[in-house]
């Protein structure tokens, strides 16, 4: 059977524990948190870098259809 001392240090050991693992969880949360971040910007940056490809591709073949009727 456990004594009262027994079940206070067992309730200190749960409460320590628990804080452990709130602040484990606050440093997941927090390390998800900047990865969406950084996944947003490289999103972002991914749109970017297809708009000028396209804006780039278009301007290459007016070049072509320029150097065409040139000769």
């Amino acid at each position: 059977m456990h004594t009262v001392e027994d079940t206070a240090v067992i309730s200190q050991k749960l409460m320590e524990n628990s804080a452990k693992q709130k602040a484990s969880i606050h440093e997941l949360t927090k390390g998800t948190k900047q990865l969406t971040a950084i996944t947003d910007t490289n999103v972002s940056n991914s749109q970017e870098n297809f708009a000028l490809s396209e804006e780039l591709v278009n301007e290459v073949e007016e070049l072509k259809v320029m150097i065409t009727n040139e000769n």
